[in-house]
């Protein structure tokens, strides 16, 4: 049985997010100034590992490479809408929705704009004129304000290959949740080496996307059992109805 039809590893997948969201939020409760400890170890008069060759290459890829990975998974879905068997065009539609609604629109609007937290090269500790902001302490909506560390960006393209893994098999739902995880995390690391992000930014984007991928599962889930509830009803019906004028 798949985890699209067995509520028991629904749930269990709901309990591991619930777990590390609870265990992220104590941790950065109890220690609010880890992500200053953490950056200030990076840091001599400026980030020393920002202009490495493969940090600057994937922090200019990342972006070009999510907007093509969404018009690839938009063309796909239009142009093989009659042709793809409906697991794999349920993996397209949700691979989208992800890219797009998470990771284009939740986390770059109204996420990184309510939080309004300075990234590590804006705060005074390192050079810049903001005061440190810590991640459990929002700032609110203010337009005039740049700073948009919280969360990250990158990282949650990274953390949205996540998406294949709500509807495969174990193994193969084991591969791209480890894939996921790794991509995201190196991306993060990488945005962390630049001063772009601090640590809780990475591990919240990941937290944010992975919440939102088991609820657009569930509410896909619902969805489909309205429209399997009814046919089944029908069918029972028409037994029903077929036995009676045979009997």
């Amino acid at each position: 049985m798949s985890v699209w039809t067995s509520p028991r590893a629904r749930h269990r997948e709901m309990r591991a997010f619930l777990i590390c969201l609870v265990a992220a939020l104590a941790l950065f409760a109890a220690w609010p100034t880890l992500d200053l400890s953490l950056s200030r170890s990076l840091y001599a008069g400026q980030f020393v590992h920002a202009d490495k060759a493969w940090v600057r290459a994937m922090y200019e890829a990342v972006p070009w490479l999510t907007r093509a990975l969404a018009v690839y998974l938009l063309l796909r879905l239009l142009a093989g809408r009659w042709r793809l068997s409906r697991p794999v065009w349920r993996r397209l539609w949700v691979s989208l929705l992800l890219l797009v609604l998470v990771v284009g629109a939740l986390v770059h609007g109204p996420v990184k704009q309510f939080w309004s937290r300075p990234r590590p090269v804006q705060v005074l500790e390192f050079g810049g004129s903001e005061a440190y902001s810590p991640p459990l302490a929002p700032a609110g909506l203010n337009p005039e304000r740049k700073r948009y560390s919280f969360v990250s960006g990158h990282a949650a393209s990274g953390f949205a290959l996540l998406a294949p893994a709500l509807f495969a098999a174990p193994a193969r739902r084991r591969w791209w949740g480890r894939a996921a995880l790794g991509l995201g995390l190196l991306i993060g690391l990488g945005r962390i080496l630049q001063g772009g992000h601090f640590l809780s930014d990475v591990l919240f984007a990941g937290l944010l996307v992975w919440g939102s991928a088991l609820l657009i599962r569930q509410l896909w889930l619902l969805g489909g059992l309205r429209r399997v509830r009814p046919a089944q009803a029908q069918a029972r019906a028409w037994i029903q109805s077929w036995k009676k004028r045979t009997v």
